[in-house]
Order: C-alpha cells, then sequence, then structure tokens
C-alpha cells in the first residue's frame, strides 16, 4: 500500500471544507477517529485512526493521513495508508500461533487500498471543476 497523489483542476472549493466532509464521512461510515486537523507545511492535513488491541491483532488497523494542497488552480490530494507494519505485527504472530489470522491480515491489507481509493473518489467528486 501506500501513498497515492491525485490531482484535480479546481478553482472553488474549499479544501478545508472538502476534507472535513471527507473526515467526517469516515467518522461515520466506518468508525474512524480523528487524529489531527489542520494547517501543516504540506497543506491542510487530517489524520485519521481505526484501531483497537482485537484489530491490532488481526490486521485490521487502519491510519490514513490525507492532505490537500491548492496549488495555482490545482488541488493536490495525498492519501496516505501507512504501511505494511499495521499487517506485519499480527502476521509475525499468526506464523507462530494462530495462522487463520492471516486470513484476516490480508483481508485488510486488501480493505485498506479500497478504503484508500473510496477517499480519492470523494475528493475527485468534492473537487471536480465547478
Amino acid at each position: 500500500m501506500g501513498v497515492e497523489i491525485r490531482t484535480f483542476t479546481n478553482n472553488s472549493t474549499d479544501i478545508q471544507v472538502a476534507l472535513n466532509t471527507i473526515a467526517d464521512e469516515l467518522i461515520a461510515e466506518k468508525q474512524f477517529a480523528l487524529t489531527f486537523k489542520g494547517m501543516t507545511d504540506e497543506g491542510y492535513k487530517v489524520k485519521l485512526k481505526k484501531s483497537g488491541f482485537l484489530r491490532q491483532f488481526s490486521g485490521l488497523v487502519y491510519t490514513f493521513d490525507i492532505v490537500a494542497q491548492r496549488q495555482g488552480n490545482m488541488v493536490v490530494v495525498k492519501v496516505d495508508d501507512g504501511d505494511l507494519r499495521n499487517q506485519l505485527a499480527s502476521l509475525g504472530v499468526a506464523l507462530f500461533i494462530v495462522w487463520p489470522v492471516l486470513i484476516t491480515a490480508g483481508y485488510g491489507w486488501m480493505k485498506k487500498g479500497d478504503l484508500r481509493k473510496e477517499v480519492l473518489d470523494k475528493a475527485a467528486t468534492l473537487f471536480s471543476s465547478r
């Protein structure tokens, strides 16, 4: 997994409102927790996490850093869904103790990619040219 960047032509959409809308939807529909929102050197950033002991053990921990930055009449949106470390901890345990956990860790890895695509599709809708 990792980082995906998309650029949208847009002159009018407020990037803070758009990212807050995406964050609100992930919080309401996917039960993510907001860990940070605000301006950084990269642009406006929203950090979200979905975690817990059982999620950590089963490899279903999700973290997202979503950054939007205006560059002229373009908006650059970067979605970072963390790295494999969220799944590797459970994979290591699973190899020696509970091999069925491999299935949930693999599912978590695939689901993370689906969620990243969902975030970028929502950004495309919010930042489409008006």
